[in-house]
């Protein structure tokens, strides 16, 4: 038959030495019938799962999530609902996220390598001034179809601290360099058709049309 013991106060039960055990045979319930539970370890407080830790309290009041060897579809620690961290949250292994990720707030990445792989449109959108820069090494930026580099408003500004090259197909035809000399290379035709006055001058030194070694005519 079932042990029952009722109390008409505040009750105790307490060991003055060793251990206090309470085993149920089958599934138990420990609740009360108004106010908290509280759990309380003089050292720390274990939850325990067929005897090995899941989650556990130290003396500095820390709590670990002891569990590991998980995966998505059987995770370790799972939180359905709504989850607020107040304060630094870090993370020293893997971040996954199958979902929607709303960050609000600065970020700052400090990490050895940053590789994003979208299925989809990949939008970068900012309030003000904005700047992509590596310390170290190239930055290529290549789009698998035609392009567009285009500004809202005010001029569109290409600075190359060594010149810079205007490529097509990988080949240079179009070069600015150090000393800001303008050159075309690589390039079968040139043709300039304007709607109003093309002019040629120099501020500083002739003007050379036909001057190479190459005996062709030059129609005017």
């Amino acid at each position: 038959n079932g042990v029952q013991i009722d109390g008409a106060g505040a009750s105790n039960l307490t060991t003055s030495s060793g251990a206090l055990t309470i085993t149920s045979a089958a599934a138990a319930t420990w609740s009360t019938g108004a106010g908290d539970l509280t759990i309380s370890g003089l050292t720390g407080v274990n939850i325990q799962e067929e005897g090995g830790n899941v989650i556990s309290i130290d003396t500095s009041k820390d709590v670990h999530f002891e569990h590991d060897g998980g995966s998505t579809g059987d995770p370790d620690v799972e939180f359905d609902g709504y989850v607020r961290f107040d304060g630094t949250a870090e993370f020293n292994g893997t971040l996954q996220a199958d979902s929607t990720v709303d960050l609000n707030g600065s970020v700052d990445a400090d990490v050895s390598t940053f590789d994003v792989l979208a299925s989809g449109a990949i939008s970068l959108d900012s309030g003000a001034a904005s700047n992509l820069t590596t310390s170290a090494g190239a930055l290529t930026i290549t789009s698998a179809v035609a392009a567009t580099w285009s500004t809202g408003a005010g001029a569109l500004t290409i600075n190359g601290a060594a010149g810079i090259n205007l490529q097509e197909g990988g080949s240079t035809v179009f070069q600015i360099d150090t000393s800001r000399n303008i050159s075309t290379s690589n390039s079968p035709q040139i043709d300039l058709d304007s709607t109003g006055v093309i002019s040629i001058n120099s501020s500083g030194d002739v003007i050379n049309i036909g001057n190479d070694a190459v005996s062709q005519n030059i129609n005017i």
